[in-house]
């Protein structure tokens, strides 16, 4: 009987980006793990479910629980037999949980690991004793982690194979993305509905897409965008797909857009505290994925005090015109983006190494 392989993801990115690797194990290959609804939909069996925390309050308030779910998956990947782990992303969850599985002998494998090179440095002795061998998406971080004595390859970007070029039309919607997480669409979503409703001061024919994580309520997300002019779709790609702009939560999402070629402004909030800590945490001039392939890029980055909608905006209708220089700088920022991208391993590489 082949043995099941253990797989870890913590929120709605790594769910949909882990979904690729597990198809490409086969259909005779039993996974199981913490998991969101992509990955279950996909045949894995369920453990515990990803719980998508945000923020350190939220991480301290869940700690009880995510310890009890960390126990859970050693327990049982010892009562299957489980001989390999795949962990994507979580380093709060998954530093712990690598170094228990290795502790038991089973094999670790980081897909798309903790960005360490962001933040958390210090955090390196505890990624060397909790991974055996780590696979990345953007394509400077193999470098970073392999001059860190950690074994480490650039596999592609599953999102860049995903995310094929759109033109951008400047008379399309307005996309707007609030985010995978609860706590972002509380923070991030009355934000982007502030600056919807100046857009249409502004320009009264506009209407907008919002796309609705599985991570996320509906009832909650329409809520918040309540009364406006909105189609709601499934999938980032669909929400941004020939729109004259997109406002972003800053996250994997960015890239997406990106790639697809829609001119964004990326936007951040967070609990004044949460904040706090992060900046203090985080030494990079820029942070949204594609700026930071690119290093740097073009794509315009409002957090916390600076993300003031009336500025939003102002960029928001720069990057809608057609010909303005701004818009123009990011759609060839675009196309240079996808070329960086390319290449890697691939996913092969990955299934190698997690069957041997």
């Amino acid at each position: 009987m082949t043995a099941p392989i253990l797989i870890s993801v913590g929120e709605a990115s790594g769910d949909r980006q882990a979904v690729a690797l597990i198809q490409a194990l086969g259909p005779n290959q039993p996974c199981l793990g913490k998991v969101g609804p992509c990955l279950e939909a996909a045949g894995v069996e369920v453990v515990c479910r990803a719980e998508g925390a945000f923020g350190f309050s939220n991480l301290i308030g869940t700690y009880r629980t995510l310890r009890k779910q960390r126990d859970l998956l050693v327990e049982r990947a010892l009562q299957r037999g489980v001989r390999t782990a795949i962990l994507v992303d979580y380093s709060g969850f998954h530093l712990p949980l690598g170094k228990a599985l290795r502790r038991h002998g089973i094999r670790v494998i980081g897909f798309i690991p903790p960005k360490l090179w962001a933040w958390g440095g210090w955090r390196l002795a505890s990624a060397r004793k909790a991974y055996d061998e780590l696979f990345v998406i953007l394509p400077f971080e193999a470098d970073w982690w392999l001059q860190r004595g950690l074994n480490c390859h650039y596999v592609g970007n599953p999102i860049a194979q995903d995310c094929q070029p759109v033109d951008s039309e400047v008379d399309g919607p307005v996309a707007l993305l609030p985010g995978s997480r609860p706590a972002e669409l509380g923070y991030v979503g009355p934000l982007l509905r502030s600056c919807a409703q100046r857009m249409i001061e502004r320009h009264p024919e506009v209407t907008f897409r919002v796309p609705v994580a599985p991570t996320l309520d509906r009832h909650q997300a329409e809520a918040c965008f309540d009364d406006l002019p909105i189609e709601w779709v499934d999938r980032v790609q669909t929400a941004v797909a020939g729109a004259r702009v997109a406002l972003v939560c800053n996250g994997t999402a960015t890239l997406e857009t990106a790639l697809i070629g829609t001119p964004q402004v990326v936007v951040f909030r967070a609990p004044p505290l949460t904040w706090m800590i992060g900046r203090s945490l985080v030494r990079l001039r820029q942070t949204a994925p594609p700026n930071l392939v690119l290093a740097p890029g073009p794509w315009p980055e409002m957090f916390q005090s600076a993300a003031q909608p009336e500025a939003i905006v102002d960029a928001a209708l720069r990057l809608a015109t057609h010909e303005h220089p701004e818009r123009q700088v990011q759609l060839e920022a675009s196309q240079r983006l996808r070329q960086a991208m390319a290449g890697g391993v691939g996913l092969d590489a990955v299934v190698q190494s997690v069957l041997s």
